[in-house]
C-alpha cells in the first residue's frame, strides 16, 4: 500500500479549554520570569554568583513559555 493513500482525518483546531489554559499557563510563566529578571536587574544585592543560576534558569523558562503558547492566529 502506497503511503500516500493513508485515509486519516487530523483536527485542525485545538479544544478552546485546552487553548485556554495552555494560555494562562504561558501568560504566568512569561510575568513570573520577568518579575524575577527586574528584580535581579533592579537590587545589586541578588547579584552574587548563585543568582546567575537562577536568571539563567528564568531566561531558558522564559522563552519556553514564549514558544510554547499556541499560535493565537488561525
Amino acid at each position: 500500500m502506497p503511503c500516500g493513500s493513508f485515509n486519516v482525518s487530523v483536527p485542525t483546531e485545538l479544544p478552546k479549554l485546552y487553548t485556554s489554559v495552555e494560555v494562562v499557563c504561558a501568560v504566568t510563566s512569561f510575568v513570573g520570569n520577568l518579575l524575577v529578571l527586574i528584580a535581579f536587574v533592579r537590587y545589586r544585592r541578588l547579584r552574587c554568583v548563585t543568582n546567575y543560576y537562577v536568571i539563567s534558569l528564568a531566561v531558558a523558562d522564559l522563552l519556553v513559555a514564549l514558544s510554547s503558547a499556541p499560535p493565537l492566529s488561525y
